[in-house]
């Protein structure tokens, strides 16, 4: 009867985890990027990403393809009128820059402009 209490206690658990899983992950982004771009120091190469919220910190997320990863600090810029996910990327010669990530609830997170992309967008504008 004790282990018979004890299983239920536990499935009962896992279903509240499971629960709060499935809610968590329902502002998440997945795209497919078909080129390679760059997002703070690192290039990422063409795949398919998901963007999640990083441990509930406003303006932080991750972004995670199959074997390459990226934790980012975002600007929080408000609401588009879309509830449409994206990611809006910026291109200087051949080189692509993530710069925004429009989530499924309609929040715009903005990125910084890196050094490899002022670099990029001065070697655009004198070339």
């Amino acid at each position: 009867m004790k282990s018979y209490t004890r299983i239920l206690a536990l499935s009962a658990f896992a279903i509240v985890l499971t629960a709060g899983v499935a809610k968590a992950q329902s502002n998440d982004t997945i795209s497919k990027v078909p080129f390679a771009f760059n997002i703070g120091t690192s290039v990422m190469p063409a795949d398919t990403y998901r963007v999640s919220e990083f441990g509930g910190q406003t303006g932080v997320f991750m972004i995670s393809g199959y074997r390459h990863s990226a934790i980012v600090l975002s600007e929080p810029e408000g609401r588009t009128g879309v509830d449409r996910p994206q990611l809006v990327f910026h291109k200087y010669g051949d080189q692509y820059f993530l710069r925004e990530v429009q989530l499924g609830d309609g929040r715009i997170l903005h990125l910084t402009p890196s050094r490899a992309e002022s670099i990029a967008i001065s070697a655009v504008s004198t070339g």
